[in-house]
């Protein structure tokens, strides 16, 4: 997170629970590439945004799911299964 200006500054001294560490421009640049160039343009932008201005927000919501109820399913069964399980899966792999 940048901070360019006092009022940043201060809403960012509000949040209590936060852990922050200084880093310089350029260190912050070394780890994020998007610091570097902006990211690339998505292939289905454009027909994205035709959908969301052609479509109210309950046919995008059915749309997505219809075009993505494997995923949805497959992040459920993740969601269910316990966190302690999930860390004995990971160190298998």
């Amino acid at each position: 997170m940048f901070i360019n200006n006092s009022n940043a500054q201060k809403i960012l001294n509000n949040i209590s629970d936060l852990h922050m560490i200084k880093v310089t421009l350029a260190q912050a640049v070394r780890s994020n590439e998007q610091l570097k160039h902006p990211s690339d343009t998505p292939a289905m932008r454009e027909e994205l945004m035709k959908q969301y201005e052609a479509l109210t927000a309950i046919e995008m919501q059915k749309l997505f799911i219809k075009n993505n109820t494997k995923a949805i399913i497959k992040e459920f069964v993740k969601s269910l299964v316990p966190y302690r399980v999930k860390l004995i899966i990971r160190r298998w792999r």
